[in-house]
């Protein structure tokens, strides 16, 4: 009886030692050490939603880094994982159309733009006054060709949020600029 509960409320914190462990391997560039501790929080916290997405962000990085279709697939995984352990999570939903989107080229099965639109939907619904999740829409209907229906949103987004960080806002500002 006291084994279990023992090990039930070890879990949470050898999963955040393990999670803390990798972030500074990862920062002091042990890559390999890194992603042995991303594992290993994620499997000892399985349904705990954040070991997958700080292993997908640690994936995501490496893909970007070296253009590795491996690394771009373990992203792509540890996002969905993400989102399987807590499906109300918006974070671990556009860290996964973010991945696709950036990584597309790097994936063996890219989600086509239907797919991509239809999460971004699920998204804007779960969280409509989150500027991060807009401007991943923008971002969204950039890559899958909806450059008018971006200009569009950029133009509302503006009026929606009109304290955006100054980077940010430049960049909605450079879209509604574009043409074509």
């Amino acid at each position: 009886m006291i084994v279990p509960l023992v090990v039930l409320l070890l879990a949470p914190v050898l999963a955040e030692a393990a999670a803390a462990w990798a972030n500074r391997n990862w920062r002091t560039a042990r890559v390999l050490e890194a992603a042995t501790w991303f594992e290993v929080a994620r499997r000892v916290e399985p349904r705990d939603w954040r070991y997958h997405w700080y292993a997908g962000q640690f994936w995501f990085a490496q893909a970007l880094q070296g253009r590795k279709p491996d690394a771009a697939a373990r992203a792509d995984a540890a996002f969905a994982d993400a989102q399987r352990a807590d499906p109300g999570e918006v974070r671990a939903l556009i860290a996964r159309i973010a991945c696709q989107r950036e990584l597309a080229a790097l994936l063996p099965v890219p989600a086509d733009p239907t797919t991509l639109r239809r999460w971004m939907a699920q998204a804007v619904a779960m969280a409509p006054l989150s500027a991060d999740v807009r401007l991943e829409e923008l971002r969204v209907l950039r890559f899958v060709g909806a450059a008018a229906e971006a200009r569009s949103a950029a133009a509302r987004m503006l009026n929606v949020f009109p304290n955006l960080p100054e980077a940010r806002e430049r960049w909605i500002r450079t879209l509604l600029e574009e043409r074509g």
